[in-house]
Order: structure tokens, then C-alpha cells, then sequence
């Protein structure tokens, strides 16, 4: 019956099943046995790459959305990450593989996917945020703009000023 009904729908049919989606299709006794390949996923060249993404790329994300992060701390963050991709612990050091700059350059030009550059990454942010000033001007933060720094001018027409808020010149950064 069953092979006439695979054979109908024109099926592979499945000899065993240890796995599905990822995941041990039978769990038994020994929890430990059945859940062994977790740990390994997380810590392989892989798993470091969602880490990396999920995690040390969007913690300063919404920072480096307001704020122009220094050279040297996007540096030393790159550093950190760098370290971590290439499996480095803390006192072990390890030959890095390739360039960093390399898995960082555009997915076009033979680059990862999951790989930045912090500066790029910041500076790409803070235009999102000029964009948001100029294409949205009754926001909040375009109308409060407008009344302290260029309340009889636009946004990139406007003088910089001696005054300005760090957020203002981390938004210009990208303008000038």
C-alpha cells in the first residue's frame, strides 16, 4: 500500500529518518547523545558566522545609527570580530586565513554575505538618517533640526555650524 501510494504521487521514498529540518527526528533516552551536534553547530565556521551577524553587527547598530563611531573603537570592534571569526581564544593565536578586508568586500567582488566593514556600516547608517531628515521633514527629528540649525535654509544647504549636537554632525558626515 505504501508503495503504490509513493509511487502514485511519484515520492522519494525516505529509508530512515535521524533527521528533519535540522532537527534528531527521534529522541532517545541519552538527551546528551541526541543533542551532541549542538554544540558543534554553534561553535563551527557557520555558526560563528550567524553569531557575528545576529549579534556583534547589531549591538552597535543602533549606535552607529545616531552617533559617528571614532576610527579607532570601529577598529578595535573589527579586531574583536575578526578574532572570534577566525576561532582565536584569548591567549591562543591562530593564522588568520585571509585578509579581513577580503570577506568584506562586496558580495559582487567575491565577498560574504555576513561580512562588514564598521566604518562603511557606519557611515551607510548615518546617510539612512540624513535620508530620513530630508525625506520626511515634519519628523520629529527634522522639525527639531530645522528650528536649531537651519530654521531659514534646508537640511544640506545649511552651515554647519559651531555648535552643533554630535547626532547633527554624525548626520552631516555623510553629506559633506
Amino acid at each position: 500500500m505504501k508503495v503504490m501510494a509513493f509511487n502514485t504521487l511519484e515520492m522519494n521514498r525516505a529509508e530512515s529518518y535521524e533527521a528533519y529540518l535540522g532537527l534528531s527526528a527521534f529522541v532517545g533516552r541519552s538527551k546528551k547523545r541526541s543533542f551532541h551536534s549542538l554544540k558543534e553547530k554553534m561553535f563551527s565556521a557557520g555558526g560563528r558566522e550567524v553569531i557575528i551577524k545576529a549579534v556583534a553587527y547589531a549591538i552597535p547598530a543602533y549606535t552607529m545609527s545616531v552617533f559617528r563611531l571614532v576610527d579607532v573603537l570601529c577598529k578595535q570592534i573589527q579586531t574583536m570580530i575578526t578574532d572570534y571569526c577566525w576561532g582565536e581564544l584569548k591567549k591562543e593565536k591562530r593564522i588568520h586565513l585571509k585578509k579581513w578586508s577580503l570577506p568584506c568586500l562586496s558580495k559582487l567582488n567575491g565577498g560574504a554575505v555576513w561580512c562588514r566593514d564598521l566604518n562603511n556600516f557606519n557611515q551607510a547608517l548615518s546617510a539612512k538618517q540624513a535620508w530620513r531628515v530630508l525625506s520626511h521633514p515634519d519628523s520629529l527629528v527634522a522639525r527639531i533640526f530645522k528650528a536649531k540649525y537651519f530654521h531659514s535654509s534646508n537640511f544640506l544647504d545649511a552651515s554647519r555650524g559651531h555648535n552643533s549636537s554630535f547626532a547633527r554632525k554624525s548626520v552631516l558626515w555623510v553629506t559633506r
